[in-house]
C-alpha cells in the first residue's frame, strides 16, 4: 500500500478524477450527437431515392407509349374461276 494521503491530496485527486469522468461523459456524448446526425442524414438520403424511385416508376407506369402503329393492309382479294 502506498503512503496515506492528507485530506487536500484526496479532494484534489477527486477532483481530478471528476474532471476525467466528466471529459469522459462529454466525449461520448459528443459522439452519439455525431452518429445521430450521421444516421439522419443516411435516413434522408434513403427517402430522397426512395421517392425518386417511386417518381421514376410512377412516370413509366403512366405515360403513353410513345410507338408508331403499324397498319397492315388485308390480302387482296383473289378471283376464283
Amino acid at each position: 500500500m502506498g503512503k496515506p494521503l492528507t485530506p487536500q491530496q484526496h479532494r484534489d485527486m477527486l477532483d481530478t478524477s471528476l474532471r476525467n469522468v466528466r471529459a469522459l461523459v462529454d466525449q461520448i456524448e459528443a459522439d452519439e450527437a455525431s452518429s445521430r446526425k450521421e444516421q439522419r442524414r443516411l435516413f434522408a438520403g434513403l427517402a430522397v431515392a426512395a421517392l425518386a424511385l417511386v417518381v421514376i416508376v410512377t412516370v413509366l407506369v403512366v405515360r403513353k407509349p410513345e410507338g408508331t402503329t403499324m397498319v397492315i393492309p388485308a390480302a387482296p382479294a383473289t378471283k376464283t374461276k
